[in-house]
């Protein structure tokens, strides 16, 4: 047999005689293999236990580097050699179209013969700049169709003809299709995205798990016909449907997903509620709800009072699952402002990357306006949290002055970590006005984020624990001051026991109990202040 690696100019490496061979030689063939094979996966996994609070979701390949990995094993010595090419399911994992048409015809062959009668798994794109390429893309999903169990193709704009060669494949049986993802460039043909009209015809639409699509020609109704026929369905994503539909087409809970653990919306606002509102997910399903920037609308009070349903809903589905709840409002000058929530579990990447995370949480993002600075009202949406039961919800992020929600954070009784600025500490330390109700009484961490003045962090700070001292509630156990902290905090020498973290310049980390001695070490040299603080060294991110 002629080797793919000859056929790619590939010097073929041998492992040479050795009187003690590496450990790594010593695992026996089945432990080898599974490494392989979690070396070949494109993709993160797919898990959940019984209420989907585990489940992690391929919201998109994680490892372009795969098929190089597995093609670089294969090399190292002849046992490695053999265990590979004896393990078709291995090399049906890491076929990237993109990396594939970088070699030649052979090599081509090659690596899809190796992967047998194994199910496949691709990951590509069709762009009309590269036309060769895009032809050999529809090539192979033809001949392959029928082992594809995971597809995830980017169609380009100027390529949406060429790729209407696909559509007749949509037809034709999938027996092992599982996850499916196809992303549209903004000037799709109608024609392509037409097979989700005539879902009925899809037969493989029944074994889906996963569902991506993005599409400004497909329409919320069609999607919702398809949708019914996807029964085992865990995760839904879809972005860029239309702009302006029925909010009560459909009627309401009418498409049973009784598998379905999360739902991510980037549409329209209307369309994002026609979809929230139509289907009936699992028990604690999560749902983002963020209107896509695309619509730029004028929300009506129709869409305002759908919205606040569908947050209502969701909502009290998400948050009655068992666990304690981390929970961020936020408001940036550049983005509109928001509310999410996630399982305590999941904090850290939560708070690193709550967009692409791969766990379900509950999110909402105000629509987007085309009138510059516009004020808009998060406490409208928020409405129906006021209403439920929030004790378990142990972890608060507050990014924005909360005027018009101040009822709903006095309500966050159970609160034992926080993370504010030192000016909205100042609007909380302003505005308590009951003595003996302090806010967020069972605070145990403070992360506190200086904006600008060191002046600022030490008065509301100081006033805060004043507040805490008058309400008879237990003591701070550890207070955050971030990186490089300024000035003089030798007042907290009186907080017996409670630990000081911050970092130096330097990012060294130093931490000082209170009252064990030496407090001048809270004296810190101010400097004028850029409010930069970092915070992802705690864990607790920064916005």
């Amino acid at each position: 047999m002629q080797h793919l690696e000859s056929n790619l100019g590939v010097n073929d490496t041998r492992v040479t005689d050795s009187t003690l061979p590496p450990p790594i030689e010593r695992l026996n063939e089945d432990i080898m293999g599974l490494i392989f094979l979690n070396n070949a996966d494109m993709f993160n996994p797919l898990e959940c236990d019984d209420r989907g609070r585990d489940l992690y979701v391929d919201i998109g390949p994680k490892n372009d580097y795969a098929l190089d990995i597995t093609l670089a094993a294969s090399q190292v010595c002849q046992s490695w050699r053999a265990l590979l090419l004896q393990s078709p399911a291995t090399w049906g994992r890491v076929l990237n179209l993109d990396r594939l048409l970088t070699f030649n015809k052979d090599g081509q062959k090659e690596i899809l013969r190796r992967t047998g009668t194994a199910p496949l798994c691709f990951v590509g794109s069709m762009l009309e700049s590269e036309r060769p390429a895009a032809e050999s893309v529809v090539l192979i999903l033809q001949k392959s169709w029928t082992r594809i169990q995971r597809l995830y193709l980017h169609i380009s704009v100027d390529a949406s003809q060429l790729a209407e060669s696909l559509l007749d494949l949509f037809f034709l049986d999938a027996p092992v299709m599982e996850r499916f993802s196809v992303t549209f460039g903004t000037d799709a043909t109608p024609k392509l995205v037409s097979f989700l009209t005539r879902s009925v015809g899809v037969s493989w639409l029944g074994q889906l798990r996963i569902f991506e699509f993005t599409s400004r020609y497909i329409q919320t109704g069609d999607i919702l016909k398809a949708i019914k026929h996807m029964p085992r369905l865990q995760f839904l994503r879809l972005g860029n449907l239309g702009s302006k539909h029925d909010l009560h087409s459909v009627e309401a809970e009418s498409i049973h997903l009784p598998h379905l653990v999360d739902v991510r919306l980037t549409c329209s606002l209307s369309a994002s509620l026609e979809v929230a509102r139509s289907i009936k997910p699992a028990k604690h399903c999560g749902i983002m709800l963020y209107p896509s920037s695309d619509f730029l609308d004028r929300v009506t009070d129709e869409e305002v009072s759908a919205a606040v349903a569908v947050i209502e809903r969701y909502a009290k589905m998400f948050l009655s699952s068992p666990g304690t709840f981390a929970m961020r409002v936020s408001h940036k000058w550049d983005h509109e402002p928001h509310f999410s929530i996630c399982h305590t579990e999941h904090l850290v990447p939560w708070i690193r990357n709550d967009v692409h995370q791969t766990f379900p949480t509950f999110a909402f993002r105000s629509p987007p306006t085309s009138r510059m600075w516009t004020k808009i009202d998060i406490s409208r949406y928020m409405a129906p949290l006021f209403k439920l039961d929030m004790t378990n919800v142990h972890t608060f992020i507050l990014n924005m002055r909360p005027d018009n929600i101040l009822p709903f954070v006095q309500s966050l009784t159970e609160v034992v970590q926080l993370k504010i600025s030192d000016n909205n500490l100042t609007f909380l330390n302003d505005n308590q006005v009951d003595a003996t109700k302090v806010f967020f009484p069972k605070l145990k961490h403070l992360y506190l984020n200086v904006t600008y003045r060191a002046s600022m962090a030490r008065q509301a700070l100081q006033a805060y624990f004043s507040h805490r001292k008058v309400a008879n509630v237990r003591p701070i156990e550890a207070l955050y001051l971030g990186k490089d902290p300024e000035g003089d905090y030798t007042f907290l020498n009186k907080e017996d026991g409670l630990k000081v973290t911050w970092r130096t310049c330097d990012n060294e980390l130093s931490e000082y109990i209170c009252g064990s001695g030496d407090g001048e070490l809270l004296d810190f040299l101010e400097m004028p202040s850029d409010g930069d603080n970092d915070y992802d060294s705690y864990g607790l991110g920064s916005d």
